[in-house]
């Protein structure tokens, strides 16, 4: 094979090699930025979810407060029907501590239904914007990978030697033709 010849395949072989690994990088780089857009896609989703049931624990804690100033109600007339039909009477002083500590205890529970409802809540929100901050923390993460792996694939690319291959195995084929030596202790 002439010299020219020889000189074009071996440019031709570069400019493959540097053109795939370019190619590479570009579709490696592609395929992380994806990742990092469908982990935030389906950390958002996530995110409305917790909110929802967020939102879901607060309605259940106000109707089981509701259901404890029922209750106490209940308990109330009860007393005054059992107070009433033992002679002494609803204004009786005993009944009226009793009826006031019925409704205080009936405040109690509906206030700590209502805590309760609320803490839960409260956690379910905060989980999810940690959940959130976490997920585009990763996609920052993986975009700056994606551009790594894209720069450090074009450089790759672009420091292909002309003789289509890395700049090390250039080094070391030159020196075995040079000297004989391979390096490793001749």
């Amino acid at each position: 094979m002439d010299p020219a010849t020889a000189t074009a395949l071996t440019l031709a072989t570069t400019a493959i090699s540097a053109g795939a690994t370019a190619y590479s990088a570009r579709a490696q780089s592609s395929a992380m930025q994806a990742e990092a857009n469908a982990d935030q896609q389906r950390q958002a989703v996530e995110q409305q979810w917790a909110q929802r049931r967020a939102l879901e624990e607060q309605a259940t804690a106000q109707s089981v407060a509701a259901e404890e100033t029922r209750a106490a109600r209940l308990a109330q007339s009860r007393l005054g029907a059992v107070a009433g039909a033992s002679g002494s009477g609803a204004s009786d002083p005993s009944v009226m501590r009793l009826f006031e500590g019925i409704e205080g205890e009936g405040m109690v529970n509906a206030g700590r239904a209502q805590a309760s409802g609320q803490q839960r809540a409260d956690g379910m929100n905060y989980q999810a914007a940690l959940d959130r901050w976490t997920s585009d923390t990763n996609a920052r993460i993986k975009r700056a990978g994606a551009r790594s792996t894209l720069i450090g694939g074009y450089l790759k690319a672009g420091a292909e030697p002309g003789r289509g291959m890395t700049s090390m195995g250039a080094r070391y084929k030159t020196r075995t033709e040079t000297t004989g030596a391979t390096g490793y202790g001749r």
